[in-house]
């Protein structure tokens, strides 16, 4: 856990607070697979593992009705690794800023709650493009919050919204504009910019105008990172009220 920590401290300033919680999180849906090592995959069932006690435990995959629907591993209930893509209301939840949700009914969605979705991504695209210049990136951000909760509750039948899943939610929208914006000089406050969040979230438009997902993410060219941490109980805190 603490590599993970460090290193989303080190390129987006994340303060430690909400990192650790995250690791955590993520530890706690992974069934803590590797102590003391604290390692755990951030995709599907790892194979190779070390489990509990430090012996191999391989994560298997699962492939329904030909759908690529990634499900927990037949080793989770001996206790091992299931990969956070298994991690439904544990560490992944409903109402994502760019996924699906598990049991979302869109025709592009089949149980995908894993892949960055680029309707998603458009249409937080098309909210900086109008509002921009009307109201502040953060707003844009909460007004982003508000559509795909309406869309979750329309579209996913069982659509489930606890505290835990409310805070996970809320956040990780409210950190695309907290870490993910650009803060140059020009901007040290941030600045979202369509080109800068399609290359963080590795997403092309291709020449009928459409985005698709390339899994090619990485950090623009001429992006800064913001000059101080992303403390949860400060900015973070200040944020959820504001939401």
């Amino acid at each position: 856990m603490p590599n993970p920590t460090l290193s989303i401290f080190d390129i987006f300033r994340l303060g430690p607070d909400i990192g650790a919680i995250a690791g955590i999180l993520a530890l706690y849906g992974a069934n803590l697979p590797d102590i003391p090592f604290f390692e755990f995959s951030v995709g599907e069932p790892p194979g190779g593992i070390r489990g509990l006690l430090g012996l191999p435990i391989l994560g298997l995959q699962k492939w329904c009705s030909g759908q690529d629907e990634l499900l927990t591993s037949a080793s989770d209930s001996e206790g091992g690794p299931s990969g956070l893509s298994a991690t439904h209301n544990q560490f992944e939840s409903d109402s994502s800023a760019t996924r699906c949700d598990l049991y979302q009914r869109d025709a592009e969605c089949h149980g995908d709650n894993y892949s960055v979705q680029p309707p998603l991504i458009q249409a937080l695209f098309d909210l900086i493009e109008q509002k921009q210049n009307t109201i502040s990136d953060l707003e844009i951000i909460f007004e982003h919050r508000l559509n795909t909760l309406r869309h979750s509750k329309e579209c996913n039948p069982y659509f489930f919204y606890g505290p835990i899943e409310m805070m996970i939610s809320c956040v990780t929208h409210n950190l695309i504009f907290g870490l993910l914006a650009n803060h140059s000089a020009a901007n040290p406050d941030g600045f979202l910019s369509v080109d800068g969040l399609s290359s963080l979230y590795g997403v092309t438009c291709d020449d009928d105008g459409k985005l698709r997902y390339t899994r090619n993410e990485r950090i623009p060219e001429s992006w800064y990172r913001r000059s101080s941490p992303y403390f949860g109980t400060t900015n973070g805190i200040a944020d959820l009220l504001r939401m």
